[in-house]
């Protein structure tokens, strides 16, 4: 009998595990093996193409122009076919773009296999973030985005590099459920080769988030809110060493967790010894600084080198998230927001349940994996592996497999796990 415990991450907890939709929206996931149209989940929001850093494993393309005192340094993209337009600098056009989402909302009453569904649908999560951009280049239109969605109670979070936090935008940022900080380093001088174009003068802007993440660790404290406040780490040659530094840095300023990830382009990766000796510096992390404050988490596996592979036969987990381009139209997913991307509409023009309910858009489906980038993050990678397992086995030879799952599921999460 198949097993969910053997074919999932058991390290990774709650929102991190491929299985958690399995317990956390069983009736999302019976509805899209089923061939039910639901909203999305979560959808994430690119606000902006341009970036202010050149971290070396950023597919952006820029141009370093160096700071003085009183200028703040800016990159200005090399080529901008390779970029999208900017249409949610525009406060209107996001603001356009959440109510089209938020207005999504679906009612379904159906019985899945003797499992009774009775669920209000709509999009749960909101997620800024970029391929190229940062987020926070496009700040007066994103903070009113976050004020608008987070007083309708939606759980919102953020990806930044986090120079941007200030003192002007930290009251609405604390009110978030969660924001990662790409840091990446724990020394000036790894900070500036990686992702300042390797730049060889001694400003460096490490130390100005540091002082950002204390920042914002105050106005949550002020406020009193719950806001997750993480870090993440792209593991290189370069760095790996300074994970320990740096953890022990960032959970002095009140961070909530170190994410380590690999560079999912593989231009980069850590040969045998750097990949022993990084493992041994994690459980030293873990050792000596994890407690209930504090939590390291291991998000891409550094001992499986197929993690990523895309061998599953269709992409359910796109049916479940979404994403729009600085360019305000919707994606199949992040890793699309392209210029002659697989735009799925226009979301400031239009509703997210015309577009999410078009023929067109089931057309695009039908063509995923096929047609996605060359890459895909490990959680939707393992997601769609687990998914292809349920539509081959339950529907065609084991119709009992998705009632054992979503027993399992609730035995390895419930009541433990977020």
């Amino acid at each position: 009998m198949i097993s969910l415990k053997d074919l999932i991450r058991n390290d990774l907890p709650g929102n991190f595990n491929e299985a958690y939709n399995l317990y956390k929206r069983k009736e999302l996931v019976l509805c899209n093996l089923n061939g039910i149209i639901v909203p999305p989940y979560e959808v994430l929001i690119h606000p902006s193409s341009y970036c202010n850093l050149t971290c070396q494993w950023c597919i952006g393309e820029h141009i370093h122009v160096e700071s003085s005192d009183d200028i703040e340094p800016h990159f200005i993209p090399k080529k901008n076919e390779h970029i999208l337009p900017n249409i949610l600098h525009d406060e209107s056009a996001l603001l356009a773009v959440v109510e089209n989402i938020l207005s999504y909302k679906k009612t379904v009453k159906t019985v899945i296999d003797g499992i009774q569904i009775d669920k209000a649908f709509s999009v749960e999560n909101f997620s800024f973030s970029g391929i190229t951009g940062e987020p926070l280049v496009a700040k007066k239109s994103l903070i009113s985005a976050i004020r608008k969605i987070t007083s309708e109670g939606k759980r919102t979070g953020m990806f930044t590099n986090g120079l941007k936090i200030s003192s002007d935008c930290c009251d609405v940022l604390s009110r978030l459920s969660y924001i990662n900080i790409s840091v990446d380093a724990g020394s000036n001088s790894t900070y500036n080769k990686l992702k300042c174009s390797g730049r060889k003068s001694q400003k460096s802007d490490l130390d100005k988030v540091f002082s950002n993440i204390y920042l914002l660790n105050q106005f949550k404290t002020l406020n009193a809110t719950s806001l997750d406040i993480n870090c993440s780490c792209i593991l290189y040659p370069e760095n790996y060493r300074e994970i320990y530094t740096l953890a022990s840095k960032l959970k002095e300023l009140g961070v909530s967790n170190l994410r380590l990830k690999k560079d999912i382009y593989g231009e980069k990766v850590l040969n045998e010894i750097e990949r022993k000796e990084c493992l041994e510096l994690i459980e030293r992390v873990k050792c000596d600084l994890e407690d209930s404050s504090f939590k390291l988490i291991v998000v891409h596996d550094l001992n499986n080198k197929k993690e990523q592979l895309q061998d599953f036969s269709s992409c359910l987990i796109s049916k479940m998230m979404a994403a729009v381009g600085s360019d305000g139209m919707l994606y199949p997913c992040n890793y699309h927001p392209r210029p002659n991307g697989y735009a799925l509409g226009n979301l400031v023009e239009n509703s997210l349940e015309d577009i999410w309910e078009s023929q067109f858009r089931a057309n695009i489906d039908k063509q995923l994996p096929c047609i996605c980038p060359s890459v895909c993050d490990p959680f939707k990678t393992r997601s769609n592996r687990l998914f292809d397992i349920l539509e081959n086995e339950y529907k065609t030879n084991d119709p009992k497999l998705i009632h054992e799952f979503l027993h399992e599921s609730e035995t390895i999460f419930g009541g433990k796990l977020k």
